[in-house]
């Protein structure tokens, strides 16, 4: 099969963490990078979600942690439910 060279831009650190991850994996940046680029044209697009957080969170790591949190504290004994519509708006009006 022919190859072409492709050139792209991205930060050194994005790149050592990279190469390290596809090492783990048993292949070099270059593979992981093709079996990215095949994905791709099979799906046509991009092969994951590329979505902005859930509205009322700055960002994933904000929502992540409030799941956590709220996993954590159905654990615990310490949740809060609510049990119905009037109750979701008391609680969602509280601040």
């Amino acid at each position: 099969m022919k190859t072409t060279s492709v050139t792209y831009r991205i930060s050194p650190e994005k790149k050592s963490q990279a190469e390290k991850i596809a090492q783990r994996l048993g292949m070099n940046l270059s593979e992981a990078i093709s079996i990215f680029v095949s994905t791709f044209i099979e799906e046509r697009g991009i092969p994951f979600a590329v979505k902005l957080p859930p509205v009322g969170f700055s960002s994933w790591d904000q929502f992540e942690d409030e799941v956590i949190a709220a996993h954590e504290a159905t654990e615990d004994g310490t949740a809060e439910f609510v049990y119905n519509g009037e109750e979701l708006r008391r609680w969602l009006n509280e601040d």
